[in-house]
């Protein structure tokens, strides 16, 4: 899991690389939630987050750390899955 860019935006940041090899929640929780003080404290306003409903503990993680969920959207590679875009504002 790393914080990468969002392409021609400055103040918005995308957690990325999520994987499927979690199984601590209160870890994968704790790890979110310090990448989200790392990123508000360089001036962030948001951050945009993307799982598959394959990512059950992230899932789980990035609502419990404040993250709004899109709609599941069907997709046709890997169409076995559903995907979600998170959303978090930062607040000051």
């Amino acid at each position: 899991m790393r914080i990468a860019d969002v392409p021609h935006c400055c103040t918005a940041k995308m957690i990325i690389e999520f994987g499927t090899w979690y199984f601590d929640l209160d870890a994968h929780i704790t790890e979110i939630d310090t990448m989200c003080k790392t990123i508000k404290a360089e001036g962030n306003a948001c951050v945009i987050a993307c799982t598959t409903s394959a990512q059950k503990v992230t899932n789980k993680a990035l609502r419990k750390c404040g993250f709004t969920r899109s709609r599941w959207m069907s997709k046709k590679r890997h169409p076995e899955t559903k995907l979600a875009v998170w959303t978090k504002v930062l607040e000051e």
